[in-house]
């Protein structure tokens, strides 16, 4: 039993089968225990359900699609050349793809929750890790000169914690996509995923 403990540790990877870092701190991240209070955002579908436009699957399938689609053609992006900069310590390029990302997010919902999200991981992340470039841009982000985008902060998150850039955007795109599903779940659209199920 103690042999199953110890695959958790660091000292696991001396053995010949090894867990993968980068794999398991994804995980970690794309976990709802994971502090990031993602679990009470409904990015929109609360509004979209109260008004009578989110009716079924379809309806939830559609919206999901373009969520997805605008976090690939700009959060991702984003991230991208975040994760750049995270790794060549460019603070300053750092806060102009933050401004910039926030100047595209005109729709309070996602504004508030790409910041709420964003600053959640930073402080979970800066436990962790006080020194860098994580530190310097959460000073930026507590003193209000960035603004603290969830896909910029992911980037800078990921690149300190030695999470690659491809499972950076994968994780990106999955939490968030969970994260609109389970508002749909929670405000009642759940009777239609149970009877396709």
């Amino acid at each position: 039993m103690k042999r199953g403990f110890s695959m958790l540790s660091p000292r696991y990877s001396d053995m010949s089968t090894h867990t993968d870092d980068d794999l398991v701190s994804t995980l970690q991240f794309s976990d709802s225990f994971f502090p990031l209070g993602s679990y009470s955002l409904s990015f929109g579908i609360e509004t979209l359900s109260q008004l009578g436009l989110v009716k079924g699957t379809d309806d939830v399938s559609s919206i999901l699609s373009v969520f997805l689609e605008q976090l690939s053609t700009l959060d991702c992006v984003a991230l991208r050349g975040s994760f750049s900069a995270a790794g060549e310590n460019d603070l300053r390029l750092l806060v102009a793809i933050d401004r910039k990302l926030a100047s595209f997010k005109n729709v309070k919902e996602f504004s508030e929750a790409s910041r709420r999200t964003g600053r959640a991981l930073l402080r979970t992340v800066r436990a962790l890790k006080k020194t860098g470039i994580l530190s310097s841009f959460w000073n930026l982000v507590e003193s209000g000169k960035a603004p603290g985008n969830y896909a910029v902060c992911l980037a800078i998150a990921c690149s300190t914690l030695g999470i690659g850039e491809e499972r950076a955007v994968i994780l990106l795109l999955y939490t968030s996509a969970v994260s609109l599903l389970g508002a749909s779940v929670r405000l009642g659209e759940h009777a239609c995923f149970l009877s396709h199920a």
